[in-house]
């Protein structure tokens, strides 16, 4: 009984931590406003990256479990496959700035969870998952594909010239 007390306490903390991790996600756009230097820091370049990979890919899964049209469908599968792009630029950027695996699963833990819970509570009280900060951060995820674009390409240059 004692060992379950302690076990029922322990996931409180755990989930109390990540609802206020959760809640204190705020727009890309303040992040990027506060630090404009922010394209020339590999670090927040990561993190951006990270936000666009979990933002991607939960509505690439929504439109995918929910889409009513081939063309809702096929906007699922594009959001998926970008989503997949930041992931692997985001997890590159971020081993070579020496964040462990287990960090990296953790943030994205973390984004996955405020991220679903924003999509799910615009979706009831407004009836579309694009509402607030969440289409601001899609707005600059757009925005930094193009730039993820061309960093791949420049990675993978540099890859053939070696």
């Amino acid at each position: 009984m004692r060992k379950t007390m302690k076990i029922n306490i322990l996931l409180a903390l755990i989930f109390f931590s990540v609802s206020v991790e959760a809640e204190s996600l705020i727009p890309m756009s303040e992040n990027m406003e506060k630090n404009r230097d922010w394209i020339n820091d590999p670090s927040e370049i990561a993190y951006f990256g990270s936000r666009c990979y979990v933002l991607y890919t939960l509505l690439g899964g929504y439109f995918l479990e929910n889409g009513t049209s081939a063309e809702n469908k096929k906007t699922g599968e594009l959001f998926e496959q970008t989503g997949l792009i930041f992931l692997a630029s985001s997890s590159v950027l971020s081993v070579g700035l020496g964040m462990s695996q287990e960090s990296i699963i953790a943030r994205s833990k973390m984004l996955t969870n405020a991220y679903g819970k924003s999509l799910v509570e615009n979706k009831r009280l407004h009836n579309n998952v694009f509402h607030g900060y969440i289409e601001s951060d899609l707005m600059q995820c757009e925005r930094l594909n193009k730039d993820y674009q061309q960093i791949n390409a420049l990675i993978e240059i540099n890859r053939t010239k070696k």
